[in-house]
C-alpha cells in the first residue's frame, strides 16, 4: 500500500535519480536511488536534458553546488571555461559531475566556429585581459599576433603566439586581418650591364602584410616566393624575389622607377639611377639595411 502522508526521507533540489517508475493509477513516481526507496508527486521531477555545452564564467567568485542550491561544491573564476553534459528541463542551470550545478545566468556559451585563426591588436595600447572583468590586464601594442579560440558577446579569447599567455580582448581591438603598419621594402641584389646596354636588376620586396604588385618603368615584375626572408626593418610577413630587364640609353641620364605596392595602397617608388655613360648613381639606396624614403598613401 502507497501511504502518501508518510514522509520517509528528503531529496535536494538538483539530485539525480537514476531509477524510477511511473504509476498511471496513482499518478506518482517510484523512486530507487540505492538511498531512498518511495513514492514522489510528477511535479517534483524534472528530466535531466543531455546538453553538451561549453560555457565561460562571468564573474568572479562564481559558486557551483553539489545540489541546485544545496552545498557548494567548487568557486570559479571570471574567464574560466567549463564544460557541461547537461541541463535542467527549463535550461535555467547547467550541470556536469565534476562541476556540479551552476546558474545559467552566471554563464555565457563560448563560441569556437573560428577557433585556430590567427587574429591581430588592431589598436595602439590594447588591453590584455586575464578574465572578463579586466583582471591583471596589460597592455599590448597593435598588430600583435594571437590565436584566436573562441569568442563571447563583446570579447575573443586568445593566445598569444609569442608568449602562449591566454586571456581576453574586446572584439572591437582585433581583426582577423593583419593591420598595415609599414610600406614595402625593395632590396637589390645584384645589378650588371651587358655589351648592348641591357639592364639586368634581380632583387627582393618585403611587406608586413601582402604586396599586390612590383614594376619597372610601369611594367609589371613577376615575382616569386621567398623560403628565406632577409632582416629588414619590420618582421616581414610575405618576401618575394625577383628578375627583370631594361635597356638604357648611352649619352643620356636614365632613370629607371622601381615601384613595389602593398595590399592596403602603400608604396615603396624610387627610382634607380644611371649616368650618360651609364654608371649607377645610387645603387647603395637600394641594398640591405638602408633606411628607404618610401611614400605611404
Amino acid at each position: 500500500d502507497v501511504n502518501k502522508a508518510k514522509n520517509i526521507g528528503n531529496i535536494e533540489k538538483g539530485e539525480l535519480i537514476e531509477s524510477l517508475n511511473y504509476s498511471y493509477n496513482l499518478n506518482l513516481i517510484y523512486v530507487d536511488d540505492g538511498k531512498i526507496k518511495g513514492w514522489i508527486e510528477p511535479k517534483n521531477i524534472g528530466i535531466l536534458k543531455k546538453n553538451h555545452k561549453k560555457m565561460v564564467v562571468l564573474k568572479n567568485n562564481t559558486i557551483s553546488y553539489e545540489n541546485i542550491n544545496g552545498i557548494e561544491k567548487s568557486n570559479y573564476k571570471s574567464g574560466n571555461i567549463l564544460e557541461f553534459s547537461a541541463s535542467d528541463e527549463n535550461e535555467k542551470y547547467y550541470y556536469s559531475e565534476n562541476i556540479g550545478w551552476i546558474k545559467k545566468s552566471d554563464l555565457i556559451e563560448i563560441n569556437e566556429i573560428d577557433k585556430g585563426k590567427k587574429i591581430f591588436s588592431n589598436k595602439e595600447n590594447t588591453n590584455f585581459n586575464a578574465d572578463l572583468e579586466g583582471g591583471n590586464s596589460q597592455i599590448v601594442p597593435i598588430a600583435t599576433e594571437y590565436k584566436l579560440l573562441g569568442a563571447v558577446d563583446s570579447y575573443y579569447f586568445v593566445e598569444s603566439i609569442k608568449t602562449g599567455e591566454k586571456g581576453w580582448i574586446l572584439k572591437s581591438n582585433m581583426s582577423l586581418i593583419k593591420p598595415d603598419l609599414y610600406s614595402p621594402v625593395v632590396i637589390l641584389t645584384n645589378v650588371s650591364i651587358d655589351d648592348d646596354h641591357l639592364l639586368t636588376i634581380e632583387g627582393k620586396v618585403y611587406d608586413d602584410t601582402a604586396i599586390s604588385y612590383v614594376q619597372l618603368n610601369g611594367k609589371n615584375i613577376k615575382i616569386n616566393p621567398l623560403t628565406y626572408y632577409d632582416e629588414v626593418s619590420f618582421t616581414p610577413e610575405v618576401g618575394y624575389y625577383f628578375t627583370s630587364q631594361w635597356y638604357l640609353i648611352e649619352g643620356k641620364e636614365n632613370d629607371l622607377e622601381i615601384k613595389a605596392v602593398d595590399g592596403s595602397g602603400k608604396i615603396f617608388d624610387k627610382a634607380l639611377k644611371y649616368s650618360e655613360n651609364l654608371q649607377p648613381q645610387n645603387l647603395d639606396e637600394f641594398k640591405l639595411n638602408t633606411e628607404f624614403n618610401s611614400l605611404d598613401t
